[in-house]
């Protein structure tokens, strides 16, 4: 029986955890065929309690009304007080990645704004996922909380699409939240595209094309969606991606006005759609080549029948196509330049200088292009180090990056790089260092 192999494969793979619902639906099966025995059940179980034991568990009291360990010890006062809510709002600020701006951000003399789209108010859903079903007294403030500018921005809320389309016209700007929610992707449910839906794609280009001057995109979502779309829509002014952060969506606002700049970097490749089309779900190999699986597109019932599919790389690692958004890339609202020096055998310091007219924090990245990079199965680059600093207007800052001399490998001359290409807003910078006989010179 397939399903039941799979249960055998990922236990004895050492998995301990299924967060979606396979293997508690299918491992009594798997047993009673003789597939797994009890004792490799209770191996599993076993790391799993043990985790479960540290949490604190079953600690102190098996009444729900009691504190059961120290984390249900700490009161709500304190985990809701004021600087704890401001961390989580941090977080965001932090994190949040600008793909695009052709000047549209950030907002500047805005009295009246508009906010619509599917992802605008998905916070208390998102709440329950990722932590408690109660947040902070029941507050779940979400997007149209975010722009409200402390009640100095008249925020026009409106789903209906021609009400949307109608309102672009009369305000000042218009924020649109892009993205998926859980029923779209979560643990035991598979995004089923990576395109970005065709009614969202509509609703940017009606009201895009009714508003007043180019619009602001925001896109809560954890799937990685192709926005070549948007990207290349000159209506669509900016682009920022915020994840899933639920009611620490509130964050996003000091970017947004521009009492902050973006600093964050995109923690994913996205793709363009005709990925989905070229490899299959079930094929994990990361390195690019043919695949043993049919291609997704093939409408054959019966699938022997159909072309087998072409890995074109997973992540940026291996990928050889044209990412929509390479991994790493994120704008900024100054500008920096980079100078990459090379101070010792694995040592490397990335002089940073805020070339532009507002101090921001920066994520420097350092990769690896290994010899013989993208043949026989070497990577094409690897991140290797990275830091995060502040950078006043026209000052600069060294940032020391320490590399483990194991990431030197083979001989030969590896390229050091400093950022990433086509990002604008950094000054990208590489070196070169040589690999003879284990030593680097």
């Amino acid at each position: 029986n397939l399903i039941s192999t799979q249960v055998r494969d990922v236990l004895t793979a050492g998995t301990d955890v299924d967060c979606g619902e396979f293997v508690t639906r299918h491992a009594s099966k798997a047993l009673a065929e003789g597939l797994v025995d009890e004792a490799l059940i209770d191996e599993r179980l076993v790391n799993l309690f043990k985790v479960r034991l540290r949490l604190g568990h079953f600690d102190l009291s098996f009444d729900n009304k009691k504190p059961r360990g120290p984390l249900d010890m700490i009161p709500e006062s304190v985990v809701c007080s004021k600087a704890h809510v401001q961390t989580s709002y941090e977080g965001v600020a932090q994190s949040a990645t600008l793909y695009k701006n052709d000047g549209a951000l950030p907002l500047r003399r805005v009295e009246t704004l508009l906010v619509s789209g599917p992802t605008a108010n998905i916070s208390q859903v998102l709440a329950s996922y990722y932590g408690p079903r109660d947040v902070c007294g029941g507050a779940y403030p979400g997007l149209v909380d975010a722009v409200r500018e402390a009640g100095r921005v008249d925020v026009v809320y409106e789903q209906d699409l021609d009400r949307a389309v109608a309102a672009a016209s009369t305000v000042d700007a218009v924020v649109l939240a892009l993205g998926t929610d859980l029923n779209y992707a979560r643990e035991g449910r598979d995004a089923p595209s990576i395109r970005l839906p065709a009614d969202q794609l509509r609703l940017v280009e009606e009201v895009a094309a009714a508003a007043r001057k180019p619009i602001t995109v925001v896109l809560l979502t954890a799937t990685p969606l192709d926005i070549t779309a948007l990207k290349a829509n000159d209506k669509v002014g900016a682009i920022a991606h915020l994840g899933q952060p639920s009611v620490a969506v509130v964050g996003f606002s000091d970017l947004l006005y521009g009492r902050r700049s973006f600093a964050g970097r995109a923690v994913q490749t996205v793709y363009p759609a005709a990925y989905e089309d070229a490899i299959s779900i079930a094929d994990f190999n990361m390195r690019p080549g043919p695949s043993v699986f049919a291609r997704p597109d093939c409408a054959m019932k019966n699938v022997s029948r159909c072309p087998r599919g072409v890995n074109p790389g997973r992540t940026y690692r291996f990928y050889e196509g044209k990412a929509v958004v390479p991994f790493g890339f994120g704008l900024s609202y100054t500008t920096f330049r980079y100078a990459l020096r090379v101070v010792g055998a694995t040592s490397f310091v990335v002089d940073v200088t805020n070339t532009g007219s507002m101090a921001s924090d920066d994520v420097v990245l350092l990769f690896l292009v290994p010899p013989n990079a993208g043949a026989d199965g070497v990577a094409l680059k690897n991140l290797v180090a990275f830091d995060r600093v502040h950078v006043g207007v026209n000052a600069t800052v060294s940032v020391a990056l320490s590399v483990p001399s194991t990431v030197f490998a083979k001989k030969g001359a590896y390229r050091v790089e400093a950022g990433v290409r086509g990002d604008s807003r950094v000054g990208f910078d590489a070196a070169t260092v040589f690999v003879r006989g284990g030593g680097v010179v």
